[in-house]
């Protein structure tokens, strides 16, 4: 009789466990999980504790929440030791960041910019609807039309080619806002890298590979070193969040945060 799925299941996941057990960080593993709960913390009852651009209250606050979102996923992936599921997760707190520190810390017209991350929304919803030949209701189609009217062709409800939410020739994609900000070299040592995982390019399997062979879990060292990246990442965003709110937290909270990156970084030698 052949093996069945359940008998070798039970056969082989004993072997996984043992490798996940080897690897685990507990460092990393607990920077995760506090670096979530200083995010949680202190935006707590936001709208009665901003003391700045309070008129600008929910225009950004998607950014802290995807990073948020993120970076509990890299929480999960660590766990488990998914190299994939890390990448993916600190190559999008690397845009998020980014986007963040661009309208917040770059020197721009910080309402024009945070006004327009937020009205961006309705251009992706129009094109969404264009792509799928789904039809809009009237009255939607004007709402959404009148929010994104700088990203539309004249007279038309069709968004221009190549469209980008910061509507700027000089801003028109993720690389040149990270290049103003300099961060070009984190540009492409993260987020460039990152493709390889996000478009399932076999660039990757080289991080898999045990001499001759490729085994299912990487060497642990890469996905601790980038889930000591993506929480990094987030407190920056984080702390650009708060600190264009104008929202107050605690120093001794913040140097314990800084105190756990640098111990989990010791332990992946990073």
């Amino acid at each position: 009789m052949p093996e069945r799925l359940d008998e070798y299941w039970a056969r082989v996941a004993p072997g996984l466990d043992r490798i996940i057990a080897q690897g685990t960080n507990g460092a990393v593993e607990d920077l995760l999980h506090h670096t979530i709960a200083f995010m949680a913390f202190t935006v707590e009852n936001l709208p009665n504790r901003a003391t700045r651009n309070q008129e600008l209250l929910g225009t950004l606050d998607a950014l802290d929440i995807l990073a948020f979102d993120a970076l509990r996923s890299a929480e999960v992936a660590q766990r488990v030791l998914s190299l994939a599921g890390t990448a993916l997760a600190t190559r999008l707190i690397f845009e998020a960041c980014c986007t963040m520190r661009f309208i917040t810390e770059s020197g721009v017209d910080a309402a024009s910019y945070a006004r327009r991350y937020a009205r961006w929304m309705h251009v992706e919803t129009l094109e969404h609807h264009r792509q799928t030949e789904q039809t809009l209701p009237w009255d939607e189609l004007i709402a959404h039309a009148t929010e994104a009217a700088e990203w539309l062709e004249e007279d038309s409800f069709r968004v221009r080619r190549n469209a980008h939410w910061a509507n700027n020739p000089r801003y028109a994609n993720l690389f040149v806002i990270a290049e103003h900000l300099g961060l070009q070299e984190d540009y492409r040592r993260i987020y460039s890298a990152g493709s390889a995982f996000t478009h399932a390019t076999s660039t990757a399997s080289r991080l898999y590979r045990h001499g001759q062979h490729l085994r299912h879990v990487a060497d642990p060292k890469h996905s601790s070193r980038l889930s000591i990246l993506a929480a990094s990442l987030a407190l920056k965003l984080h702390r650009a969040f708060l600190d264009f709110h104008g929202v107050a937290y605690e120093a001794n909270d913040l140097a314990a945060l800084m105190a756990r990156i640098l111990a989990a970084a010791q332990t992946v030698g990073a």
